[in-house]
């Protein structure tokens, strides 16, 4: 992993830890994803615990962060230096032919592209959510980002949030929205597109592949050499 993203991010911002740490910390929210730790603070007794998820950030026992330093690192770096961080990685994986991995009796107009497949996974609120009800039969939490999705047999009570993404076909994620549970993934494919060609204006996208539900409204790309437009087959005023 190239980690000069993530040090020149950091530099850019007042300080987002403790001296000595530098990209350990980053990569550490990265298996924080991977693994699906809930909470900063069980992040740091498993670094304490687990000797290969110290050896993956590069820290020694003795030098293990307490869960407080993560939410230092959180607070000061922002949404934003996330972003920064994320978007080299996409730039770093599409010069390494990641994003466009051989696929065969593809048109060779289409091979050297970026063919994306739209997503949604299910984020489970695992803090108190405890819910009540209102007037008109609303579920109202205390968080009022998370919402009680579509039941499922993995999830019961699908408390939370959801997260909307567009992929790679070869599994990298490109970009991601976060919205609560209850909304539908059609209406988050529009501002999907449009932070897509907002973050990677250079990048070149052929395609979308969205499941049956959403494709009744079909994702067109089209580019040119003078201007590249996002917009379903159907839409009356295209980008």
């Amino acid at each position: 992993m190239d980690k000069r993203a993530i040090r020149k991010t950091l530099s850019q911002h007042r300080s987002t830890g403790p001296i000595g740490y530098t990209t350990s910390l980053v990569l550490a929210r990265i298996l924080k994803v991977k693994e699906r730790i809930s909470s900063d603070r069980e992040l740091s007794e498993k670094l304490a615990k687990i000797q290969i998820y110290r050896e993956a950030i590069g820290i020694k026992r003795n030098r293990v962060p307490a869960h407080n330093t993560f939410n230092t690192l959180r607070s000061r770096l922002g949404p934003e230096g996330f972003v920064q961080i994320h978007q080299h990685f996409v730039f770093q994986a599409f010069s390494s032919g990641l994003l466009t991995p051989p696929i065969p009796d593809l048109l060779n107009v289409v091979k050297v592209k970026i063919i994306l497949v739209g997503d949604s996974t299910f984020l489970k609120a695992v803090a108190c959510a405890k819910g009540q009800k209102d007037e008109e039969g609303n579920w109202i939490f205390t968080d009022d980002s998370i919402a009680f999705g579509k039941p499922h047999h993995k999830h019961k009570y699908p408390v939370g949030h959801r997260s909307h993404t567009l992929i790679a076909v070869s599994g990298i994620p490109v970009i991601s929205l976060i919205a609560p549970a209850n909304e539908s993934d059609q209406t988050h494919i529009l501002p999907l597109l449009k932070t897509l060609r907002a973050r990677y204006p250079d990048l070149p996208f052929v395609c979308v592949i969205l499941d049956a539900v959403v494709t009744m409204q079909r994702i067109c790309i089209e580019t040119s050499t003078s201007s590249r437009r996002l917009y379903p087959s159907s839409f009356a005023n295209p980008l």
